[in-house]
């Protein structure tokens, strides 16, 4: 599925802000250009996403750097 944005913000009204809403405290795969990364998807706003793995340990992704993420089952 294509998602289109603006620019590489995260804005309401987007068919990405709403996928990342009805998810928020589920599990996210994330890739980005510096790596893959995992964790509960715990916020996100217009520039980045913030992540907590299994020890409460908070990674932040900027928006400008994501390029597919998924939500395991």
């Amino acid at each position: 599925m294509a998602i289109i944005t603006k620019g590489s913000l995260i804005l309401p009204g987007t068919a990405l802000y709403g996928l990342l809403k009805s998810n928020q405290g589920k599990e996210i795969e994330v890739t980005t250009s510096n790596g893959m990364k995992s964790g509960i998807l715990l916020a996100f706003n217009a520039n980045f996403l913030t992540l907590a793995n299994s020890t409460g340990e908070t990674t932040y992704v900027l928006a400008s750097e994501l390029i597919t993420f998924s939500f395991p089952s």
